[in-house]
């Protein structure tokens, strides 16, 4: 039996960052975090596939469901603002997944569109 939460990040100008986190298994040791690229969602296809793979194969599951593609201040900041932006929303990820300290697996699976060209990540850290 599977449960849903939320995890309470704050990122750039403490800001919530959006995530939903999905717990497979009392005492599992392995969590995936899962990235999706700007303007793709966790929820599109290709994304959505790969965390239904992984909680599969006991996997717990950190979604976070950052959608700057509909964030009014975000479109209207300067490139610069953005990359900070997304840095410290990332890096607040990233200090929350430490905190949980009982995992000893990660696998970090983001996902990058650009024009003309497509890049699904895979790292596994243990």
């Amino acid at each position: 039996m599977f449960s849903t939460d939320y995890w309470n990040i704050l990122g750039y100008d403490q800001q919530y960052v959006p995530n939903t986190y999905y717990k497979n298994k009392p005492n599992n040791d392995r969590l995936a975090i899962v990235l999706p690229g700007f303007g793709y969602s966790t929820s599109a296809p290709l994304l959505f596939y790969l965390k239904e793979l992984l909680f599969q194969r006991s996997n717990d599951i950190l979604s976070v469901d950052y959608s700057y593609n509909r964030n009014p201040d975000f479109l209207k900041a300067d490139e610069d603002t953005q990359d900070r932006w997304f840095h410290q929303d990332i890096d607040a990820v990233y200090s929350e997944v430490i905190r949980h300290l009982q995992y000893k697996e990660l696998i970090l699976m983001g996902y990058i569109a650009c024009k003309n060209c497509c890049y699904l990540g895979y790292a596994e850290m243990n």
